[in-house]
């Protein structure tokens, strides 16, 4: 399962009464969601990657491509990513399988983010 952070919060005019309270609980709550985080995506583990659905796999990974500033339609992007975290997690696609190591380590570490190519 993955934590879903809200990026902004409708602010109410009238700030009164249980409403306005729970505003303020609600923007206490989620102010460390992804406080800094650069890439959401990438703090799944790859234990939570292993239950994943083809789909969901596959939109996870064009999440994670997309907020490091990759094309996640590059035939090359997508391929690399799911190569390098199929690797690191010890998990498949074809057939599909769940993770067999690294498992409560994040995918974002299956990528060496600084280096030129795949």
């Amino acid at each position: 399962m993955r934590l879903i952070c809200f990026r902004t919060l409708p602010v109410p005019r009238q700030r009164s009464g249980p409403a306005w309270a729970f505003g303020l609980l609600t923007v206490a709550v989620l102010s460390g969601c992804g406080g800094g985080v650069p890439f959401a995506a990438g703090s799944t583990t790859c234990f939570a990657f292993g239950e994943l659905s083809l789909t969901e796999r596959t939109a996870l990974l064009a999440e994670l491509l997309v907020e490091a500033g990759l094309d996640p339609h590059a035939q090359g992007n997508e391929l690399g990513i799911r190569t390098a975290v199929d690797d690191f997690c010890g998990s498949a696609t074809v057939p599909l399988s769940g993770a067999s190591r690294n498992l409560d380590e994040p995918i974002l570490d299956a990528v060496d983010w600084d280096a030129e190519s795949w």
